[in-house]
């Protein structure tokens, strides 16, 4: 048994550790920072990724908060053509860097090591657009200026604690529970008819 299989068993066992799920990554590690940042499960990432599989073939995608950009990483590995990553905090932008850099996606991503709300005016238009704040931030009035951003048939997933009822009031099209975490989902169209 070689240091192969032990990475193998390391990667099943210990839910902990957090790498690529599918695609032509699949079970490659990610670089995660020690603080600062709350990943999204293997689990709601698997979840999340299982049901939009049929939008990620060539997409591009955003990857707002990205912490160590696992949501973006998870997306190239499946088949997007491109993912933006922003991030303010810098231990986290080396994550990026080193994550990008060890599954070979330089072509494919750009990263913006700027705070969200100073990288909206760098931004270009997407298919998948996640946002992943920190639990306690109220990121509503965020998330009705970030939709301009989104292609016409695209979505926008928003994770947030369950707790916080930021997102409540706003016209989402379906939203997904995973113990204290909820995903909400949102359209472009969601909001012009609002």
């Amino acid at each position: 048994m070689g240091k192969h299989f032990q990475e193998r068993v390391n990667l099943l066992f210990f839910s902990e550790s957090m790498y690529i799920l599918a695609g032509s990554k699949k079970g490659m590690p990610l670089k995660v920072p020690k603080e600062g940042t709350r990943p999204t499960t293997n689990k709601i990432k698997k979840s999340l990724f299982d049901s939009l599989q049929h939008l990620i073939q060539g997409a591009d995608v955003l990857d707002l908060f990205a912490g160590s950009g696992a949501l973006g990483l998870e997306a190239l590995s499946r088949g997007a053509k491109s993912a933006t990553f922003v991030e303010k905090d810098q231990k986290a932008v080396e994550c990026i860097q080193k994550n990008v850099e060890t599954l070979g996606f330089h072509s494919s991503s750009t990263l913006y090591s700027l705070p969200v709300d100073r990288a909206i005016t760098l931004l270009s238009e997407y298919d998948l657009i996640f946002i992943d704040p920190p639990y306690d931030l109220d990121v509503s009035s965020f998330v009705e200026k970030i939709i301009s951003h989104l292609k016409e048939n695209g979505l926008m997933i928003v994770e947030q604690s369950k707790r916080a009822k930021f997102l409540q009031h706003l016209p989402y099209i379906k939203k997904k529970e995973f113990g204290d975490t909820v995903n909400y989902f949102f359209q472009k169209g969601s909001f012009d008819a609002k």
